[in-house]
């Protein structure tokens, strides 16, 4: 590298990738490899549409650049959307689904080709992504919150490989993963089962302005990686939906992993922590069917207000 071409200066920096693709070519390299072009051209004319200008790409992968964190911001949600929106009519097995992470950093410009740290964030960021996710830094989150009408939520803190074992992390928005269609309710009463989640929760909203609400770790019963991706996946979702609710007050994702890793029943943790409900449940894959169980707890006395499965 000529240190005399190089020229520094503060940038957005957009990362994302196919989950999985590997996978997909080997199931279907001719069927992946189309996909994969038609989500680059929405993905390519999104960034382009916000005043991205994508710098890197290979195989799967795309990082662009930003001037504006909320014009970057803007364009991954469009381009998530339309991507998920396209996967509504897609085969599940044929379903490209997309991470993206983002940061703001100083960065080391020669020519067209961009380096530093605030790319290598951004792609560490990226990897930690469920599908359809964006993740971004505290330095995105606190320059865009106030100039958005969408939510930028807290998810704990991660460990970025050769940068930092205590890195802040925010989710943007809550985007569905395309994956929903087999969250079908076993006992085809979901709305009788919702109405009766709903009054149960209403007559205990009455007693009080401000619930405190705790979402557990989700049982893994299937014991394996792939499964533990989805378990990990629908506990940081429920975590950021419920934290949208004005009548709870929800607990933070790291102090509900602490209660996994202590010996403490759930009681005793709530107990401590002044908590009024818990949800908690398990994971079940077999093959490509999944079975989620779920239940509300009141903490006072630990009886079952609902539960269902899915």
């Amino acid at each position: 590298m000529n240190m005399d071409k190089v020229k520094r200066k503060l940038a957005t920096i957009l990362a994302t990738d196919c989950v999985n693709f590997s996978k997909h070519m080997e199931t279907n390299e001719e069927k992946t490899l189309k996909n994969l072009n038609d989500c680059r051209v929405i993905i390519d004319n999104k960034i382009k549409e916000f005043g991205g200008r994508i710098f890197n790409t290979a195989g799967d992968s795309v990082i662009a650049e930003f001037d504006s964190p909320v014009q970057c911001v803007k364009s991954a949600i469009e381009f998530q959307e339309e991507l998920i929106k396209r996967n509504e009519h897609s085969i599940t097995e044929l379903r490209l689904e997309w991470r993206v992470g983002i940061h703001v950093d100083d960065v080391m410009v020669e020519g067209d080709n961009i380096m530093g740290s605030g790319v290598n964030v951004a792609a560490r960021l990226e990897s930690q992504c469920q599908p359809g996710q964006i993740l971004v830094s505290r330095i995105v989150k606190d320059q865009v919150s106030k100039r958005v009408d969408f939510s930028i939520d807290a998810d704990g803190t991660r460990e970025l490989k050769n940068i930092s074992s205590d890195f802040e992390v925010f989710v943007v928005g809550s985007l569905s993963n395309g994956n929903d269609d087999f969250l079908t309710n076993e006992s085809n009463n979901s709305d009788q089962n919702s109405d009766s989640f709903d009054s149960k929760k209403n007559a205990k909203i009455e007693e009080s302005k401000k619930l405190k609400l705790a979402i557990l770790p989700f049982e893994n019963l299937s014991k394996d990686d792939d499964s533990e991706f989805l378990v990990e996946g629908v506990f940081r979702d429920l975590i950021t939906e419920f934290s949208r609710m004005q009548e709870f007050d929800v607990i933070s994702h790291q102090t509900s992993l602490d209660f996994k890793k202590s010996n403490e029943d759930a009681l005793t943790f709530a107990k401590k922590h002044k908590i009024d409900f818990l949800i908690g449940g398990n994971i079940r894959s077999a093959g490509k069917r999944i079975r989620i169980s779920v239940d509300l707890t009141d903490a006072n006395d630990g009886s079952v207000l609902w539960g269902d499965k899915y």
